[in-house]
This record gives structure tokens, C-alpha cells and sequence, in this order.
């Protein structure tokens, strides 16, 4: 799945990303980027918590589009920045559920052009 990401403003966050493998409100994983922070991480929700999968320095300007993909086979993950592969990682279990658009905090961020495929079906949302 891929979606176009513009952090726009925030002062405690400017940020916005792709929530995967969703199981439930406490339970998902999420591929983000940053532009206070200058990165882009991918988390991983336990119950409720928080964990840091993998974080990657990446300059993140606001005001500017950004091609953000998650690429998922089985239990591989793999996080791609303007079409360039910049996350890996192995989950401790195949990864399956539901998608979503993730921001937080004060975060102002524009959304576009959500694509999801899946095993070679296609599906563009414009918005």
C-alpha cells in the first residue's frame, strides 16, 4: 500500500504515515514520517503500547509530498521513502488485518492518492 504524505504544521508533531496489520484500536503497526523529527520510523502497537520497530534519519520537509509504501509478504516488512527501500523488518508473526491513514498529537498533515494492492489487485482512492 502507498499513500502521498504533506506534513504540513504541528509544534509537538509533524507527522503522518500508514497504519497496517490493524487487529483492533490497540494492536496495529504504523510506517511514519516526521518533519520536526527529520525520520521516518515504523512502530509497533502491543496492547496498547508502544514499541519501536526500526528508525531511519531521513529529511523531512514540510510543506512537501512525500510517496510513503509498505510492502508486506507473510511476516516481512519493508518501508519504502519516495520509492526507495529505507525500513526492513521481520515480525514475530505473519502480518494480516486492516489499513488506515495514522497522524498525531497537533500534527496538520494532507493525505493523497492512497493505493492498495494485493496480489495483483489494484485499488487508487483519491481524495
Amino acid at each position: 500500500m502507498s499513500v502521498r504524505v504533506k506534513p504540513i504544521k504541528g509544534h509537538i508533531d509533524r507527522a503522518g504515515g500508514i497504519a497496517f496489520g490493524i487487529q483492533n484500536s490497540s494492536n496495529y503497526y504504523v510506517i511514519r514520517i516526521n518533519a520536526l523529527e527529520d525520520n521516518v520510523i515504523l512502530f509497533e502497537y502491543v496492547n496498547g503500547k508502544r514499541y519501536q520497530r526500526v528508525a531511519v534519519n531521513e529529511k523531512i520537509h514540510s510543506n512537501t509530498w512525500y510517496d510513503l509504501s509498505v510492502e508486506i509478504i507473510g511476516d516481512s516488512i519493508r518501508g519504502f521513502l519516495d520509492g526507495i527501500p529505507v525500513i526492513e523488518y521481520t515480525a514475530d508473526n505473519q502480518v494480516q488485518g486492516f489499513i488506515g491513514l495514522w497522524t498525531k498529537a497537533d500534527s496538520v498533515t494532507y493525505f493523497d492518492e492512497l493505493i492498495i494492492e494485493t496480489k495483483g489487485n489494484k485499488k487508487v482512492i483519491k481524495f
